[in-house]
């Protein structure tokens, strides 16, 4: 997106009309109105770039120094006296609390960021939450038919639960006596009377 569509987007956004655009330390810098900046990373998408522009002028604004900083004035030099700077300690103390104002607005952007994010995150959280509160009630909800299902099938089987375990000297007798006959040992465990396969302990 070029400037002047950002201006266009952005025509509610005080002072954007000034609005600039420049590489930082392969970052994008925005600087616009009365010292309000945003920096955006320079892959940021069109709506990266207007978001930052919006968080920006939640907060005060930062008055950046300038790049070329006005020459000190210095008096016309007089006949015998060299000239000197005026003042040169309150010159520095500007420029230091010009810094010690940067800071602390770069503090407020990264705290306003930072609760941002908290909110973000809070928000999914409770979708998660949410969501897996939903799976919980619905299988919950599924748990009384899944043992009604169990219990019908399990009458149904009763018959078979019913069956003999214990197998006698008698029963391993009658069981020889039909294999005799050609009738393999699966069928006759499949009768009643008998115990079921897996009970034999003569098979493995």
């Amino acid at each position: 997106m070029s400037i002047a569509d950002l201006k266009v987007r952005l025509a509610d956004v005080q002072g954007v009309e000034t609005l600039t655009m420049g590489l930082e330390a392969g970052r994008i810098m925005l600087r616009w109105g009365a010292g309000y900046s945003a920096l955006v990373d320079a892959a940021a998408s069109d709506a990266d770039i207007e978001a930052a522009i919006r968080n920006a002028i939640k907060l005060p604004a930062v008055f950046l120094i300038q790049d070329k900083p006005a020459a000190i004035a210095t008096p016309a030099p007089s006949s015998g006296v060299s000239s000197t700077v005026n003042n040169p300690a309150s010159a520095g103390a500007s420029v230091k609390a010009l810094m010690e104002d940067h800071v602390r607005m770069m503090g407020d952007i990264h705290n306003a960021q930072l609760r941002i994010l908290e909110s973000s995150l809070a928000r999914q959280r409770e979708t998660v939450a949410g969501a897996v509160g939903k799976v919980a009630e619905k299988i919950d909800g599924q748990t009384e038919d899944f043992l009604a299902i169990m219990g019908q099938f399990a009458n149904d089987l009763g018959y078979a639960m019913a069956r003999p375990s214990d197998y006698s000297p008698e029963v391993v007798a009658l069981i020889c006596a039909r294999m005799a006959e050609g009738e393999s040992l699966r069928s006759v465990c499949r009768s009643d009377e008998m115990p079921a396969l897996d009970c034999l302990p003569l098979v493995g």
